[in-house]
């Protein structure tokens, strides 16, 4: 049996998801600026 379920709402999980989400939508702040710089 899998315990994916279970790891993927642990706290840890979800703060490393929302690291990861806070991140990317960073970069493609990033991104968009210097895109609009061109």
């Amino acid at each position: 049996m899998n315990h994916i379920p279970q790891e993927q709402d642990r706290q840890l999980q979800l703060e490393r998801l929302a690291a990861q989400r806070q991140l990317y939508s960073d970069a493609k702040n990033i991104q968009n600026i210097s895109v609009s710089y061109l």
